[in-house]
């Protein structure tokens, strides 16, 4: 909880750009994917020391509430991983800080991509194969 008031403290009070938005989505997105994995590791242990209590969470983890969580998730997971390239990427390459700017709204915009894939109504293909099947002349 500490961090999270170090992270709404430090952005209330830096007036910085997208930079600055840049930083707290990043940890925002750090904090989001830490609480999951908190939660998720204590309700895979009640599969073993509380079986009943672990059939209960899977059966709210059903409702239309956890699955915008899930979205959610899969939003964090995206941008942090995104994000934490570009951070890389800068910090072998400090001249290229000068397009920071660029790199940022590059990141919201793959992120915007490769998120949005997956919440698309036609986005489940399990039913079509992985890989294009060869089309057979016909005899």
């Amino acid at each position: 909880m500490n961090s999270l008031v170090l992270t709404l403290t430090e952005a209330l009070r830096y007036r910085g750009g997208i930079g600055q938005w840049s930083w707290i989505l990043h940890r925002v997105s750090g904090l989001g994917v830490v609480l999951f994995l908190t939660l998720h590791v204590i309700d895979t242990s009640w599969a073993v020391f509380y079986p009943g209590l672990y059939e209960e969470a899977i059966a709210a983890y059903q409702s239309p509430l956890f699955t915008l969580g899930e979205f959610a998730l899969v939003a964090c997971v995206v941008y942090h991983a995104y994000n934490g390239i570009r951070i890389v990427i800068f910090d072998f390459q400090p001249r290229w800080w000068k397009h920071q700017q660029r790199a940022a709204f590059a990141v919201l915009g793959a992120d915007r991509r490769h998120v949005g894939a997956g919440v698309r109504p036609d986005a489940d293909r399990s039913d079509r194969p992985l890989r294009p099947q060869p089309v057979r002349a016909r005899p």
